[in-house]
């Protein structure tokens, strides 16, 4: 009868002992309480304020600035830049989403590609400011696992500046990473609705001529 009673009692307990085991694992671990929330909280609300963004890559930095409400590149004699390439960049940004904490040791940084840009890596680190010259957010962009997420959404490896913890995150980032690739390369822009003629003239004193048959015309004809 002892024995009996003795088995039933280590059975009891390695139950309780399960289950309390199952509960802690379901718990949130230390440092995963931020899964889930934006990387930078209130970035969204402040795009508005957003005056400079500095891109470091390859061992190099450029900025794009806006002034009188147009986007420039100063470095490029300031040159515009597209504003459909900065808006998605910035809300890009706004919208990283938190998913799973990765390490905070520098020496497993290059792993993830996270630890400070330089000449030999092909990360980058991207700071926006204020027009008072007021840093907004500072993140070092690592590797990037395209599509791992639900809605197409990708895996990035991200470090907020002067943070240990870097973070896998959700989201997608247009990453312009040379000057180039902000540029406005339209010379002209004007709406097919008011051309009514176009001429081109060759070297050789020839000239090419079209137009459309009529005002509401979609199409031209050769002349």
């Amino acid at each position: 009868m002892h024995g009996r009673n003795l088995a039933r009692l280590l059975a009891v307990t390695a139950l309780l002992a399960g289950v309390w085991l199952l509960s802690a694992c379901q718990q949130p671990q230390p440092g995963d309480s931020a899964a889930g929330q934006r990387l930078f909280p209130e970035l969204e609300k402040r795009l508005n304020d957003i005056t400079r963004i500095r891109i470091d890559h390859h061992g190099d930095s450029y900025q794009v600035a806006r002034k009188d409400g147009q986007w420039r590149l100063p470095e490029r004699g300031g040159y515009p830049a597209r504003f459909e390439q900065v808006k998605p960049f910035l809300l890009g940004i706004a919208l990283l989403e938190k998913v799973e904490p990765q390490t905070d040791k520098p020496e497993r940084y290059a792993r993830l590609g996270v630890q400070p840009p330089a000449v030999d890596s092909d990360n980058l680190q991207i700071t926006l400011y204020t027009a008072a010259d007021r840093r907004l957010a500072s993140l070092i962009v690592g590797r990037v696992r395209h599509g791992l997420f639900a809605g197409g959404r990708d895996g990035i490896y991200v470090r907020v500046a002067e943070q240990a913890r870097a973070w896998l995150v959700a989201g997608n980032l247009a990453l312009p990473q040379a000057p180039v690739d902000w540029v406005d390369r339209r010379i002209i822009h004007i709406k097919p609705k008011r051309v009514k003629r176009v001429t081109i003239a060759h070297p050789d004193g020839s000239r090419l001529v079209i137009e459309k048959p009529h005002p509401g015309a979609a199409g031209f004809r050769l002349v």
